[in-house]
């Protein structure tokens, strides 16, 4: 529903802003491993596609350095170590 209700969209993860960008760049190019995993747990309406529908999950990976803003593409930003 978020898809086609919002023309910007914010993720959060643990209470912080994870991703921010235009609805239809959010879910044709999701950056953020968390942004990811949501969009895959979007359920999918043909039992036989989700046979093949990936549903990994998000698990924290734990990086070297200090988290920051990177732009991605004209509005689309991502919170990520450097």
């Amino acid at each position: 529903m978020v898809r086609y209700i919002s023309d910007r969209i914010g993720v959060m993860h643990c209470g912080r802003l994870v991703e921010l960008a235009p609805g239809k760049e959010l879910f044709s190019h999701p950056v953020h491993p968390y942004t990811q995993s949501l969009i895959e747990a979007i359920p999918v309406p043909d039992p036989r596609a989700a046979k093949n529908h990936s549903h990994a999950g998000y698990q924290a990976q734990r990086c070297g350095g200090q988290p920051v803003w990177h732009e991605v593409s004209p509005g689309h930003f991502v919170f990520a170590a450097e």
